[in-house]
């Protein structure tokens, strides 16, 4: 832009774009790298309650709608009749129901489908996520979890990945309690599924 781009408004309206996405870019890793080192040293302060899963999941999906339809994807939305209680940080629960979410509507293409289902089994809240997206290969599987992690780096990067997301996902549900599995096979679809202990006075 100093050289002489500046002048030209289509391009430097090109440059300008690409210093933004990289800037939110940044601030995401920088944000995702924060909250890891807070888990890290113990820093973290935890807002402990007692929620329903079943709302915080409903409020999610309303929050994420609009990404939805602009995929013109289908939603599947499984909750049960009754409240879902669990004792957990509904801040943080939100934002893993977030992260899960965001991640199926970004790796299953246009027109496909998102199950989400939220039910009581066992005495245990499960919360599911289920895509008919790209999948993720046998071979990166168990290391899906690991920080900085991308099954396809040039397409996470594109769509604005970290490689923290499930980390930090992972990281809040253990403190709460609870635990985090994935099932997939590339080019078959993503399912996710959270396990948190039902709280009952």
């Amino acid at each position: 832009l100093l050289c002489g781009a500046l002048e030209d408004k289509e391009i430097a309206r090109n440059f300008v774009q690409v210093i933004e996405n990289e800037a939110d870019r940044m601030a995401s890793l920088v944000k995702d790298l924060l909250q890891l080192s807070h888990m890290d040293f113990e820093k973290v302060v935890w807002d402990m309650d007692h929620v329903d899963l079943k709302e915080i999941v409903s409020d999610s999906v309303k929050k994420l709608e609009v990404y939805f339809k602009e995929k013109n994807q289908s939603l599947v939305l499984d909750q049960s009749d009754d409240r879902v209680p669990i004792y957990a940080d509904r801040g943080k629960i939100q934002q893993v129901v977030i992260n899960l979410i965001s991640n199926a509507i970004k790796y299953t293409p246009e027109n496909g489908r998102i199950k989400i289902s939220t039910q009581i089994v066992d005495k245990n809240a499960i919360f599911v996520v289920e895509d008919s997206g790209i999948g993720i290969p046998k071979e990166d599987i168990n290391r899906i979890f690991e920080r900085f992690y991308r099954v396809d780096k040039a397409r996470s990067r594109e769509l604005g990945g970290t490689g923290l997301g499930l980390p930090i996902a992972k990281e809040i549900i253990e403190q709460n309690n609870g635990s985090i599995d994935i099932k997939s096979e590339a080019g078959k679809g993503t399912e996710v599924v959270i396990r948190i202990p039902v709280y009952k006075k």
